[in-house]
C-alpha cells in the first residue's frame, strides 16, 4: 500500500492483518526485517547457555520488532470477523 501525504508517497513495509490485531510483511523491506529478527533469535538461542540467558535477548529483539512494525506499518484498528447468519 502507498500512502500519499502532500507531495511525498510513503510505502508501508507492513500491512495490518485482515482480522485481529497485528501486521504482516508487505514489501521486501518488511520481509528483510522479519528474516533479520528470526536470524537474530536463532543466533541468540544457539549462543545462550540457559533460558534465563536467552529470555532478555528475546524480549529486547521482540520489542525492537514491534517498534519497527509500528513505525513502518500501515495504521490499523482491531477488526472482528463478521458472522454469517
Amino acid at each position: 500500500m502507498v500512502c500519499y501525504t502532500g507531495s511525498m508517497a510513503r510505502e508501508y513495509w507492513f500491512r495490518p492483518h485482515k482480522y485481529s490485531f497485528g501486521w504482516a510483511p508487505a514489501t521486501w523491506q518488511g520481509w528483510l526485517v522479519i528474516l533479520l529478527y528470526l536470524g537474530s533469535l536463532i543466533y541468540s538461542y544457539v549462543h545462550s547457555d540457559t533460558i534465563s540467558d536467552f529470555l532478555p535477548k528475546f524480549l529486547i529483539l521482540s520489542g525492537i520488532l514491534i517498534c519497527i512494525t509500528y513505525l513502518t506499518g500501515e495504521p490499523h484498528s482491531w477488526k472482528w470477523k463478521e458472522r454469517k447468519e
